[in-house]
């Protein structure tokens, strides 16, 4: 996992708010609990922070890196701060950052649109500046 471009790069919240849930114990493994399914829809992230902010959105981080969250439950965060970092924890092929905007941690939850500015695009050995935009699902995006 070390090899990825990815791996241990650090995550940043998006906007400020209220950390309603953050885990960060499970190994980056590739694996998670498929029972546990039945009890928490969102076991199969690993370890995940989940912010509410002020307009009702959930923003959800998922496959982070084990012991690298820097968040606690009840934490108020404000924009840009430092969450966690990269990892493999939980459901998933590779290092990666799953992002999210939610609804709710339920199994009810809708997704909403995320719209981003100043990002790169990347397309294999293509690079585009994403000025603004929606994010669609699969994107590979890089920070400028």
């Amino acid at each position: 996992d070390e090899d990825y471009i990815s791996w241990a790069k650090p995550v940043y919240a998006v906007a400020g708010g209220k950390v309603i849930y953050a885990s960060g114990t499970h190994k980056d493994d590739h694996q998670f609990d498929v029972p546990a399914l039945a009890k928490d829809p969102m076991a199969l992230y690993g370890n995940y922070v989940a912010i509410a902010h002020e307009d009702g959105s959930i923003s959800v981080y998922a496959h982070l890196k084990q012991n690298s969250v820097k968040v606690n439950t009840g934490d108020r965060v404000t924009a840009r701060e430092e969450i966690g970092a990269i990892g493999a924890s939980g459901s998933t092929f590779f290092p990666h950052l799953h992002f999210e905007l939610r609804t709710d941690l339920t199994h009810a939850a809708e997704g909403l649109p995320s719209y981003f500015a100043g990002l790169w695009l990347l397309e294999g050995s293509k690079k585009t500046l994403l000025k603004s935009g929606l994010a669609e699902t699969g994107n590979i995006v890089e920070a400028r």
